[in-house]
């Protein structure tokens, strides 16, 4: 992820609620057969309106990560993932602090 804040924000949405998009459409087209509709999208993430799935939809476009036909119902494919952040391995110390360390240690 990159340094910049405003970087990681496209429309007003964070890159972990876009995964969370790509990962809900990637479930229920696995599930069902087919790609979900806008209304299972906003039910599963609990968004507030339509609109905000249109917004979401649109910004995961934009970023490369999705692709639909315009006019068509149920027509959403998942392209790319965006990846997970990697988990840093967390220590206590003998002193009682807690040291991040990195899941890939060099040698």
């Amino acid at each position: 992820m990159s340094a910049d804040p405003a970087e990681a924000r496209v429309y007003g949405f964070t890159r972990g609620t876009m995964r969370d998009c790509l990962m809900v459409i990637e479930e229920l087209t696995a599930a069902n057969g087919i790609s979900p509709s806008f209304a299972e999208i906003r039910r599963e993430l609990d968004l507030a309106s339509m609109s905000q799935v249109a917004r979401l939809i649109a910004a995961l476009e934009f970023r490369g990560h999705l692709a639909r036909r315009p006019g068509r119902a149920r027509t959403l494919t998942v392209l790319r993932s965006i990846p997970l952040p990697e988990e840093p391995e967390i220590e206590l110390t003998a002193s009682g602090w807690l040291a991040a360390q990195s899941l890939e240690r060099s040698p």
